[in-house]
Formats: structure tokens, C-alpha cells, sequence
């Protein structure tokens, strides 16, 4: 649990300040700890606080992040859920039906497998839950892959630079050497 707290710290320094950050809990039900804020120190206040529990419901925490993101799916979203899990989830909830309505809003989920190899760790899941919202499965089995994991995923949900339309910069150019072109030739009609 150390370990896992270590990483999503690491995470949250490498965020941009103006990268919105939550944090939700699970084990049984699903928490909403700390919506979605500019102010990244109360997230890594609630990630301090967090301890292990016993449940096994892996899909109370996608449902808890996906309540952070606005409603309006007539718009797609840039978000990304970092799930962090052992890949058991006994809820009765369908961890792929909620992959599809994070799809549906734009919203990636990159899942973290931790627990030990073989004993409580299913990875399965996990993969098809990343695979399907185009998000990235990381299997951590030593503190090396947990290292690795956390850079990577600062990198992937960075902000990416848009792209910017500039066919109205390009038209005004081509306006300014057309009058220019205009200009000259009328001042050499009357020098000559």
C-alpha cells in the first residue's frame, strides 16, 4: 500500500497545475474522497489517508471516478481514471459495461495491477478494461515495475499540445502580399 501511495504521488507532481485531479476510494461501495480540483494538495492529502481495506470491488472505483466527470456525454471528454487493483471485483457490477461508458465519454482507463503474482492478483480484467478504453495495463511485480508504471503514466496523461487552425493566419499573409503586390504595381504604372 506504501508503494502504491509512493506512485500516485509521483504521479500528481508530474501533472500540470492546471490538470484537474480527484481521488476515489473503494472496497465494498464506492468514495469519492477528493473531487475533481486545481488544488493537487488535497488529492495528495487524501492519498496519505488512504489504507487497505477488504473488499474486493474493483468496479466501485471506476463508478466513483466516472461520477467525478460531467454527465453530458453529447460532448466527448479528455479524462483519464488511474485504477489501481488487485483485478477482483465480486460487486456484481460489469467492469466492461463501465469500460463502455467511459469510451462512450471519451475517459481512459489505465489500470495498475498490484497485489503478488498467483496469490490475489487477477490481471485478466484488468488487461480487457485498459485494452478497451484504449488505456494501458500495467502489471506491477516488483518495485522496479512500479517505478517504471508511474513515469509512464505521467507521461501518457500530460496534457498533449492541440492543434491550432491556421488558415486564417495563412489567407491573411497571402491577403497582406496580394495588397502589397496591388501597391507595388500601381506606384510602377506611374513612375513609368
Amino acid at each position: 500500500m506504501e508503494a502504491t501511495k509512493y506512485a500516485a504521488k509521483e504521479i500528481l507532481e508530474k501533472l500540470p497545475a492546471e490538470t484537474a485531479v480527484g481521488l476515489a476510494t473503494f472496497n465494498n461501495y464506492d468514495t469519492l474522497t477528493v473531487p475533481l480540483t486545481l488544488e493537487h494538495e488535497k488529492v495528495r492529502a487524501g492519498i496519505d489517508l488512504l489504507n487497505q481495506g477488504g473488499g474486493y470491488a474493483f468496479s466501485h472505483g471506476i463508478i466513483a471516478a466516472l461520477q467525478t466527470f460531467p454527465p453530458d456525454e453529447s460532448e466527448a471528454q479528455i479524462g483519464a481514471i488511474i485504477l489501481f487493483s488487485h483485478g477482483h471485483d465480486n460487486s456484481g457490477n460489469d467492469p466492461l459495461q463501465l469500460a463502455d461508458e467511459a469510451v462512450k465519454r471519451g475517459i481512459k482507463i489505465h489500470t495498475v495491477g498490484v497485489g503478488t503474482h498467483g496469490n490475489n492478483f487477477s490481471e485478466d480484467l484488468l488487461q480487457i478494461v485498459a485494452d478497451r478504453t484504449v488505456g494501458r495495463y500495467y502489471p506491477i511485480y516488483s518495485a522496479q515495475d512500479l517505478t517504471n508504471a508511474h513515469k509512464d503514466l505521467a507521461r501518457v496523461i500530460a496534457l498533449k499540445p492541440e492543434p491550432v487552425e491556421v488558415s486564417a493566419f495563412v489567407s491573411l499573409f497571402a491577403a497582406f502580399l496580394l495588397m502589397a503586390s496591388l501597391l507595388l504595381g500601381t506606384l510602377q504604372r506611374k513612375v513609368i
